[in-house]
């Protein structure tokens, strides 16, 4: 898999060096910046209800498989009932501290919108995310509380350019007694 990504990048570079002249090491450097670049910009919005149509249904979707339980249970959670916005999530391994919480599932639009696949990569190892603290406090806020998390922001996309983004984080249990997991579903603008 890696061999390949490798190889789509190098004809990509190519496919750079040919239509703008510029030098394989300034085109390196060019990806390389472009895939630390995510959140400069962010927000939480404690309590607040998501106002995009699929972060909405996200929520509608938890809160019916939580049912009266003060969290989801993730074994409740069916991937299929969520194909509506698959590309969109991401499942997040929570831990003790925010560097040891690790990234399960990446959807591909997050790959596409963020510049790289971070499926299985601990938060410590995306120090490199700009506004880090900010961007990602909200999932140990989340385990913590053990509450829903609405979140707006701007990121500087794979492509370098500016976009909106919302993002809600969702507690879920594999016990029932604390935050386990957390899902997370993106809306980009």
């Amino acid at each position: 898999m890696e061999e390949r990504q490798d190889a789509m990048l190098a004809n990509d570079n190519r496919t750079r060096i040919q239509r703008f002249g510029t030098s394989p090491e300034a085109v390196t450097a060019s990806v390389s910046a472009e895939r630390s670049i995510s959140s400069p910009v962010a927000s939480a919005h404690a309590g607040q209800v998501p106002r995009e149509p699929l972060l909405l249904q996200l929520k509608a979707h938890w809160e019916t498989v939580r049912g009266d339980n003060a969290l989801a249970f993730r074994s409740d959670i069916d991937p299929n009932d969520l194909r509506f916005m698959l590309p969109s999530l991401m499942l997040v391994e929570a831990a003790d501290t925010l560097d040891a919480f690790r990234i399960r599932l990446f959807g591909t639009a997050l790959v596409q919108e963020f510049g790289e696949d971070r499926t299985g990569k601990r938060f410590a190892d995306l120090r490199h995310v700009d506004n880090f603290e900010e961007a990602y406090a909200d999932f140990e806020r989340v385990r913590r509380t053990m509450q829903p998390s609405y979140l707006t922001g701007r990121s500087i996309s794979a492509d370098r350019c500016y976009r909106g983004y919302s993002r809600l984080l969702l507690p879920l249990t594999l016990n029932g007694n604390s935050v386990d997991i957390i899902l997370g579903g993106y809306a980009f603008s």
